[in-house]
């Protein structure tokens, strides 16, 4: 059957990948060792092994793309100045500013895990909105945006956080392009990647707006923050 499939599969211009040979030992045709618990189905070990061979089999096909998240502060399909923060003042990314009433505390700085540095946030207030607003990038009505960043959350009340991160326009008001990002119940790291249109009228800027903390948050304890980085801002069309 898998010769058959494999001879069918070519001749018919399909990219056929024989996952026997990956998986299984040619002398009796069981799985490998640690490879499936029950002869049937594939343990972690064997789906990265199927991973690496599709990968492989389809790579001459696929062209590459560009990554979500900022590889480079000199990347020029980012319209947003300096993703990686590689800038600062020590406190805030170069080109942002703290704004609205009440207390946050922010600090630039190497994180783990992120590429170049990021925004270390606690101290918020949940009464009123604390925005970061990033430097305006240039954007018209009917232009095609995407936002992405890395986001974790450290703490109780931080993983409970609902923080609002958002790219806006000038129309009349710096009003929303992408809906604000609500996370409900953040742990560990997480990518967040969204993309909309440019639907407001007479749009010539936008900026990215980070709000901290909402009337809906608990304040933060001790030890409690949100960190953010490779920020990125591409125009898809």
């Amino acid at each position: 059957i898998n010769d058959w499939l494999l001879t069918w599969g070519r001749a018919n211009g399909l990219v056929a990948v024989d996952l026997t040979t990956v998986l299984t030992n040619p002398a009796d045709a069981t799985y490998l060792t640690n490879y499936s618990f029950d002869g049937v189905h594939a343990m972690p070990i064997g789906k990265r092994a199927i991973g690496k061979a599709l990968a492989t089999a389809l790579e001459p096909y696929v062209k590459s793309a560009k990554p979500i998240l900022a590889t480079s502060n000199v990347d020029t399909s980012i319209i947003n100045a300096n993703p990686l923060m590689l800038t600062n003042n020590g406190v805030l990314p170069s080109g942002f500013a703290a704004s609205g009433s009440g207390s946050v505390t922010s600090i630039v700085e190497p994180v783990s895990g992120f590429r170049g540095e990021a925004l270390r946030v606690s101290g918020w207030s949940r009464a009123t909105a604390r925005i970061i607003q990033g430097p305006l990038l240039s954007a018209v009505t009917g232009d095609r945006v995407s936002l992405s960043f890395r986001y974790r959350a450290v703490g109780l009340q931080a993983r409970g956080l609902r923080p609002n991160i958002s790219l806006r326009g000038n129309g009349g008001t710096f009003s929303y392009i992408i809906q604000q990002w609500v996370e409900a119940d953040t742990d560990g790291d997480h990518v967040v990647y969204m993309e909309g249109v440019i639907t407001q009228a007479s749009v010539t800027q936008i900026r990215i707006s980070i709000e901290p903390g909402s009337s809906g948050n608990s304040d933060p304890g001790a030890g409690d923050e949100f960190i953010i980085g490779e920020l990125t801002v591409r125009k898809l069309t």
